[in-house]
């Protein structure tokens, strides 16, 4: 699951990130951080990981897109977790 932090200002957007990732979390992150793109051009993003699990397949070739798509309009990016995250998306 991905839900925007209330946190989040202008063209600095936090996201908590729990669980299994799937296709539904993208098609309800993409458009906030594109919107934010339109708005500011460039966006800071951080997710804080909290009983993370990892991505689906479907997840990960969402992610990949959007890396790909926006690696220029993402100025800066800060995960938080603990140490069990690294081991999730494997």
């Amino acid at each position: 699951m991905i839900e925007k932090l209330q946190q989040s200002f202008g063209n600095i957007l936090g996201f908590k990130l729990s669980g299994k990732l799937h296709d539904e979390d993208y098609k309800h992150l993409v458009p906030v951080v594109e919107e934010a793109i339109q708005a500011h051009g460039k966006v800071s993003l951080v997710a804080h990981l909290t009983d993370f699990h990892g991505w689906d397949l479907h997840a990960v070739w969402d992610d990949t897109k959007f890396a790909t798509k926006h690696c220029r309009d993402v100025e800066k990016a800060a995960i938080i977790g603990d140490k069990q995250w690294e081991k999730s998306g494997r």
